[in-house]
């Protein structure tokens, strides 16, 4: 993957206690990629690439970070006209 971008943490991301490495780092590769609209549609899978861990791994940061109130989590639904 060729990035030529950086991330910003907040402080008050960067100062939870609770918050893993890994989930501090997870909210600032999604705060970077919806910099441009506001929300980001990225797969589990690409933030997985990214960040060097597993589907799973990603999925249960996620959640994590929705419960604490970092994230919002919209379901992007396919209708067939």
């Amino acid at each position: 993957m060729n990035h030529n971008w950086y991330a910003v943490i907040t402080a008050n991301v960067l100062m939870d206690k609770d918050l893993s490495d890994k989930q501090k780092l997870l909210v600032a590769l999604i705060s970077n990629l919806s910099n441009e609209k506001g929300y980001a549609f990225p797969s589990n899978k690409y933030l997985a690439d990214c960040l060097s861990c597993s589907e799973v791994t990603i999925r249960q940061n996620i959640s994590t970070l929705e419960v604490k109130g970092y994230i919002v989590r919209v379901l992007k639904l396919n209708s067939k006209n």
